[in-house]
This record gives structure tokens, C-alpha cells and sequence, in this order.
């Protein structure tokens, strides 16, 4: 199956690879772009050791030094964060019983005011994120560390992909026209593409690249035994 690859990851990024591996042709044209806007070290510089630092996405993992984001524990939403953290040698201390952002906060933030905690929440995030909403005895701060920008791709190269593969809300908004069947990868994407009135196709039994690229060869097999 010919899978459209919208995620801000270079050709062979992980999700490109799990596709392949799966035995699918990967279109490969990013949607969007991150950039970082702020200096990881700067924003970070106030965290203490007992803080916790939520990091959301891969992108964030990357770019924060890992010296930086072992002073504190480190808590993900699961899936591709949790992956990202442990290729960079990074010990994940706490991930939510969803794998969604507001799940990992609002968890978070009741662990420390169960566990009467004086821990600091530090949540580097996307500009198109929201600042969490809190209780008011728990501090989190959580400066801007990127922005996500809609770039242009090639109409006459995706118009092939008789699948798209979505793995966040920012690359369902980048997508002009969604003309084909649709894979994606969690809870916070499969309700960006419901705000567009799209139900997927596929979507990932766990949120992980590696599952959404088993999920998407699963529907091709499927595909082919019906033909």
C-alpha cells in the first residue's frame, strides 16, 4: 500500500522505517515543520532536582540536552515520547493511564497534591498548546520551546497514497484535503480528524509508530485477501 507520510521526520524518520519494515511504500512529504523558538537551557534554567518535566513529543525530547532533563524526573504521554526518551539514555519516571498531554498533566498534577509534594511542574510545549489548567497549589511553568508551521508539499506526489498516516493533530490541520483512507496513531489525532468529520480507517492499538505501521499492513493483508 502506497502510505502517505505526513510527520515532520526525514526520509528514513521512524515512522518512514516502521513503514517500510511493515512491507509498505512510503510517500514521504512532511506537513509540517518544528522550529525551535526558545533556548532549551535558558527556559530550563530554574528546574530543580525533584521537578518534574513533562515533554510531550519526540521533537521536544530531542531537543532538550539530556544533562538538562535528567536534573528532574521525567514524565511522557507513552508510545513514540517514551521511545525518544530511551534512545537518549533518558529513565521515564511517570506516563499517564491515557496517552494523551491533558491525561499526563492532570494526573501529574494529582500526584503531587496527594503525595503533598513542593515538586514543580515544568511543561516545555508546542505554541500551539494551551497552558495547562491546574490546581492552584500545584506551579507549572510552561515556557514556548517551538512552533509548528503548515508547509507546502507536492499535490501530484501524495495524490498517489491510497493511505494517510497521521501521528499528530498539528500534521490532520497541515493536510489542504484528505482524499484517502486514513491511519492514526492515538486518542489526540483520531480527535483532530473527527473535528474534520473523519473517522480513520486504521487506528493504532497502542500509540507507537511501530504499532500504527503493524496496523496499517494489517489493513493491507485484510485489503488484498477481499480482493
Amino acid at each position: 500500500m502506497r502510505v502517505w507520510v505526513t510527520r515532520d521526520e526525514p526520509a528514513d524518520g521512524p515512522l518512514s522505517a516502521a513503514l517500510r519494515d511493515a512491507e509498505q511504500d512510503v510517500i514521504h512529504a512532511p506537513v509540517v515543520r518544528r522550529t525551535l523558538v526558545g533556548d532549551p537551557r535558558e527556559l530550563l534554567a530554574g528546574m530543580r532536582e525533584g521537578d518534574w518535566l513533562v515533554m510531550t513529543s519526540p521533537f521536544a525530547i530531542e531537543a532538550i540536552p539530556a544533562d538538562v532533563a535528567r536534573r528532574g524526573r521525567i514524565a511522557v504521554v507513552g508510545g513514540p515520547s517514551r521511545e525518544a526518551a530511551e534512545r537518549r539514555g533518558l529513565m521515564v519516571a511517570f506516563t499517564p493511564s491515557e496517552p494523551t498531554g491533558a491525561c499526563l498533566l492532570r494526573e501529574l498534577a494529582q500526584k503531587i497534591v496527594s503525595g503533598k509534594s513542593s515538586a514543580r511542574i515544568w511543561y516545555p510545549r508546542s505554541a500551539a498548546a494551551s497552558e495547562p489548567d491546574l490546581p492552584e497549589t500545584v506551579t507549572c511553568i510552561s515556557p514556548v520551546l517551538y512552533d509548528t508551521d503548515a508547509i507546502a508539499y507536492d499535490e501530484s506526489l501524495v495524490a498517489e497514497a491510497e493511505m494517510i498516516a497521521f501521528a499528530s493533530p498539528s500534521a490532520v490541520r497541515g493536510v489542504r484535503e484528505i482524499a484517502a483512507k486514513t491511519a492514526s496513531i492515538g486518542p489526540t489525532t483520531t480527535a483532530a480528524l473527527a473535528v474534520h468529520g473523519v473517522n480513520p480507517d486504521v487506528i493504532a492499538p497502542t500509540p507507537s509508530f511501530a504499532a500504527l505501521a503493524r496496523a496499517i499492513q494489517e489493513a493491507d493483508t485484510s485489503r488484498h485477501q477481499r480482493a
